[in-house]
């Protein structure tokens, strides 16, 4: 059905766009008295729905199952394109992490990481920032954890590296510099594989110090902790950047465009697929031709 794509890019908009104005009114400065003195704060949404945290994370573990576990898993063929993930799949997927991790990075040069310097001077401006990247937050731990979910099922094994793999992977790049013929590959390449674990620790570590960050405005934790999970979580955040301009400038590649087209449209040209990713191609197709013809 055509309507799924677009409605799912309607709702990760929709998100963007009310976690914004959800962070504006709560950064909204008033007063607050305390004996006979007063000064002007702000609600601080990590504080006040640190709830949605934990919820999040739930709603994706149980939607990413739910998904994975009536995936057919077989792909399929028509109109000359190979269908190359669900709407509610890698399409989900890609585009809730991606606007997720655009959040969190702007909101994180907002208030400034290791050398680079805060934008974010007033106390509004803090709070916004701040909030903002709450808002951030929400959207990339239920992409995590609707990914988590469905790896848990059994899905996305295929992007699980092998020992193998590190190897093959430095002969990937080798290939892209035209130094030796491409290794044999699955249906992702050892390159990919290899970037899948680098990425999964980049933003497990991140995930993990983040949260904890987050629990110190419910719990007061030790300020040794704090101070380590800051100094931690900021430097995998400058990994992540790294790892995100990376992705963003390969796949805007002109080989690459065509892998761009399909997490929009879902749906990759035959030819293209034969050519690259073979493994991409069912050994029966929908329209009764088998994969050789």
């Amino acid at each position: 059905m055509r309507w799924k794509r677009p409605l799912i890019a309607l709702a990760i908009a929709v998100a963007v766009i009310a976690g914004y104005l959800a962070a504006s009114d709560a950064s909204q400065l008033y007063l607050w008295q305390t004996f006979e003195s007063g000064s002007y704060t702000f609600d601080l949404l990590f504080e006040n729905l640190a709830w949605l945290l934990p919820t999040s994370i739930s709603a994706g573990l149980l939607f990413g199952a739910i998904r994975a576990s009536r995936d057919e898993g077989q792909p399929e063929v028509a109109d000359g394109k190979v269908k190359r993930h669900d709407a509610f799949g890698g399409f989900l997927e890609h585009w809730t992490i991606a606007a997720g991790m655009i959040v969190l990075i702007l909101s994180g040069i907002w208030l400034g990481f290791l050398f680079v310097p805060q934008l974010a001077t007033g106390t509004e401006s803090i709070g916004l920032a701040l909030n903002v990247h709450w808002a951030g937050t929400i959207l990339a731990l239920f992409a995590i954890s609707y990914h988590l979910g469905g790896l848990i099922i059994g899905d996305h094994r295929e992007l699980v590296p092998s020992t193998s793999d590190f190897g093959d992977a430095v002969r990937d790049i080798g290939h892209y510099l035209r130094l030796n013929e491409q290794p044999d590959a699955g249906k992702y390449k050892p390159i990919q594989r290899v970037s899948y674990l680098a990425w999964a620790g980049v933003i497990g570590v991140l995930t993990i110090s983040g949260l904890l960050k987050a629990a110190d405005y419910v719990w007061a934790i030790s300020g040794g902790l704090k101070s380590a999970m800051t100094t931690v979580h900021e430097v995998f955040a400058l990994l992540a950047v790294l790892l995100f301009v990376g992705h963003v400038g390969i796949v805007f590649i002109p080989s690459h465009l065509q892998l761009l087209r399909s997490q929009i449209t879902g749906w990759i040209p035959e030819s293209y697929a034969r050519k690259h990713h073979p493994n991409w191609l069912p050994r029966t197709r929908s329209d009764g031709g088998r994969e050789e013809d």
